[in-house]
C-alpha cells in the first residue's frame, strides 16, 4: 500500500494545479492520502482539496491528521506524522515562499531514515517543480 501525504501553504490557491497533480500521480486502487484537515471554511486550501478528492474518487479512504488543538506546537506535531506515515510526499508552495507549515513536513519527512530524493515533490503555483536551486538552504543541507 502507498501512502502518499499531500501538504500545501495556507498561501497556495491553485486548486486546478492541485487536482491536475493528483490526477496524474495517484495510482486510485492502491494509494492512500494522508492530509492534514485543515478547517472547512472559505478559504479551503490543499489539505480540504486533496481529502475531497481522495474520498470521491481512491478506493481507500484518505488517512488525515487533524492538529489535536490550534498552536504551532500542535501542528507541528501533526505535521510529523504525516512525514512519519508517508511514502511519498506532494508539496504545493508558492515558488519563493520560505515559510510555511508544508516546509516544517518537508523537514521532518527528509530526515525520515528511508528519505529518498525522488519521493518529494514540491510544485509551485502554477504546477512546475521546484528546482533544487530554489529548494530553502536548510532543506539542501539535510539532502545533502
Amino acid at each position: 500500500m502507498t501512502f502518499i501525504g499531500v501538504v500545501g501553504s495556507g498561501e497556495y490557491k491553485r486548486k486546478d494545479i492541485v487536482i491536475m497533480i493528483l490526477e496524474k500521480t495517484i495510482d486510485k486502487d492502491i494509494t492512500i492520502i494522508v492530509s492534514g484537515k485543515s478547517p472547512r471554511n472559505e478559504y479551503n486550501n490543499v489539505d480540504i482539496w486533496a481529502e475531497d478528492w481522495g474520498r470521491e474518487n481512491c478506493k481507500n479512504e484518505p488517512v488525515i491528521f487533524p492538529p489535536e488543538e490550534f498552536t504551532k506546537v500542535a501542528f507541528f506535531k501533526r505535521n510529523k506524522l504525516i512525514a512519519d506515515v508517508s511514502s511519498i510526499l506532494l508539496v504545493f508552495i508558492n515558488l519563493r515562499q520560505y515559510q510555511s507549515g508544508a516546509w516544517n513536513t518537508v523537514k521532518w519527512f527528509i530526515q525520515k531514515p528511508d528519505f529518498c530524493l525522488f519521493n518529494l515533490f514540491i510544485y509551485d503555483e502554477n504546477g512546475n517543480e521546484w528546482s533544487y536551486d530554489l529548494l530553502p538552504l536548510m532543506i539542501k543541507k539535510m539532502v545533502k
